[in-house]
């Protein structure tokens, strides 16, 4: 009995092999890692999203042509929670978390409040403050550094989409490095920042013109566009040959190409 119960496991044994398509006592796995033995694609979660490409995405919107309309007041009254108070924000570096950024602008702006984040899709976040002059405020006194990392900040706006990169408005540091002294007015200093952004301010330093190594001019830029390396500067009166270049320096931002001034990759992509 004890012979034929273990033939019946052998049998067995070598079904499960056939079916496995190994033999049962063969070590595959013998002389190698167990990086080399689970090495293949992991499966895949329920929820992945499949993206397809713009001109698939414009056939599939051809054949659905139904369009919903939703009630103009039932919208309006979900739009004045935000329309006045808030912001779309989003980490131009490494991403950060949302409990950080909300101590991070309570602090800069000296509030009484905790302000409100709301995670969004593809990193964004919305900000709600607690009135308008607080969010105007805000949107000034940057830039909005938090863990060391720049954020972008845009003023609330309807139908707004994550990644369609409609948020790219920062407020960052723009240095004037060697800078000679024919150029320190005030009026000149925001002239030539207004070549690379809109300038808000002079950082004090360069203000009181006590330290003239570089000057420091507070700008709004737009990330999505490229940015200007610098420019060329002369005197109204004086010939091309007369002209000098200067550099701009733009403190925080995240390695931007040389080449077509955009963030987000080296000249050598």
């Amino acid at each position: 009995m004890a012979d034929t119960n273990a033939k019946e496991r052998e049998r067995g044994e070598r079904g499960r092999a056939g079916e496995l398509g190994h033999h049962p006592l063969r070590d595959d796995s013998k002389g190698r890692s167990w990086a080399a033995v689970a090495k293949g694609t992991a499966n895949q979660g329920r929820w992945i999203r499949h993206w397809i490409s713009e001109r698939e995405l414009g056939a599939l919107k051809s054949c659905f042509t139904e369009v919903l309309e939703v009630p103009e007041e039932r919208l309006e009254m979900t739009r004045k929670e935000w329309r006045s108070t808030s912001v779309f924000m989003q980490s131009v570096g490494r991403k950060v978390p949302a409990e950080w950024v909300g101590r991070e602008l309570r602090r800069m702006g000296n509030l009484d409040y905790n302000v409100e984040v709301v995670t969004m899709a593809d990193d964004v976040l919305a900000v709600c403050f607690a009135c308008e002059r607080d969010r105007e405020a805000m949107l000034v006194r940057g830039p909005c550094l938090v863990a060391g990392q720049l954020f972008t900040m845009e003023r609330w706006k309807p139908n707004f989409i994550t990644g369609s990169g409609g948020a790219g408005r920062v407020v960052a540091w723009l240095r004037l490095p060697r800078l000679p002294l024919d150029f320190w007015a005030k009026e000149t200093l925001l002239q030539i920042a207004s070549t690379a952004g809109k300038p808000l301010a002079l950082d004090a330093a360069t203000d009181q013109g006590k330290k003239r190594g570089f000057a420091r001019v507070k700008v709004e830029l737009d990330i999505r566009a490229p940015l200007k390396p610098g420019i060329f500067l002369k005197g109204a009166k004086e010939g091309l040959e007369r002209k000098i270049w200067q550099d701009f320096v733009y403190e925080n931002l995240p390695e931007y190409c040389y080449r077509c001034g955009r963030i987000g990759h080296g000249a050598a992509a």
